[in-house]
């Protein structure tokens, strides 16, 4: 176009190093912006999902630790031997106290919070449980604690077992869906950068042919020019087709001929 024909050989240096460092800043937005969406999913898997998943089976094998604490005493007649094992339920209690206040934290949807709920249903009927059984075991009525424990201890267990299990697979489940999502992220920002520094790559290749065009074609014809005339040959007029340097420069060359 005419107008570009005008432009001096610094506006379009300007231009063309301008359209590369808008090329440059614009790839380089894009890969933080691709690098976020990945940190992001990286963040949710290592400080939500894995924790979560963690917890629950810490939770479980305190849950464990305690009902082979329940069978203990129950096998169990020796006085000593007896508070030793209340001792170590109390702390396993508190131990498993602790772990759950942490996992409760976090708790990330409302399906999660759901499950949660029903599985602490359960641990408080297993606590009312627990502290039923204590008393038999504390009257020596071992055959009544030992059919406690078979029957609603063992129905209220494997209640609670199941409810982790849900929440461990849920949480599991969580993270494989965000590792995807972080895959995709990558796979979609590899894309958009090689497509973007293809996409450079050729604007950047266009602008150069442009700008050395613009520079070497009215600087082959003014040396052209200038050549027949130092060879004597004034009969061909120059034309100039632009306003810039080079045009100028034709322009004067023109002007020293028709004078000649």
């Amino acid at each position: 176009p005419k107008m570009f024909q005008n432009l001096t050989i610094a506006t379009r240096l300007k231009a063309t190093l301008g359209l590369l460092a808008t090329l440059l800043v614009a790839l380089s937005a894009l890969a933080l912006w691709q690098m976020g969406r990945m940190q992001a999913s990286t963040q949710e898997i290592t400080a939500n999902w894995m924790p979560s998943v963690e917890t629950v089976n810490k939770m479980d094998g305190d849950l464990a630790d305690l009902r082979l604490a329940e069978y203990s005493h129950v096998l169990n007649q020796d006085d000593k031997a007896t508070a030793a094992i209340e001792s170590h339920m109390a702390a396993v209690r508190k131990a498993f106290d602790d772990t759950h206040a942490a996992y409760a934290k976090l708790i990330s949807s409302p399906e999660e919070q759901r499950l949660h709920d029903d599985f602490m249903a359960d641990w408080t009927r297993y606590a009312q449980f627990h502290d039923r059984l204590m008393v038999l075991l504390r009257k020596h009525d071992i055959e009544s604690a030992h059919t406690l424990m078979d029957s609603e201890g063992k129905a209220l267990f494997g209640r609670m077992a199941g409810g982790l299990a849900k929440l461990v697979a849920l949480n599991h489940d969580g993270a494989v869906a965000e590792r995807r999502n972080n895959e995709a992220a990558y796979n979609g920002a590899r894309a958009m950068l090689l497509g973007a520094a293809v996409l450079g790559l050729l604007l950047a290749t266009g602008a150069a042919v442009w700008l050395v065009r613009a520079i070497t074609g009215p600087l082959n014809q003014a040396l052209a020019a200038a050549q027949r005339v130092a060879d004597g040959d004034l009969s061909v007029r120059i034309v100039a087709t632009s306003q810039d340097e080079a045009g100028q420069l034709l322009q004067a060359l023109d002007r020293m001929q028709s004078n000649l």
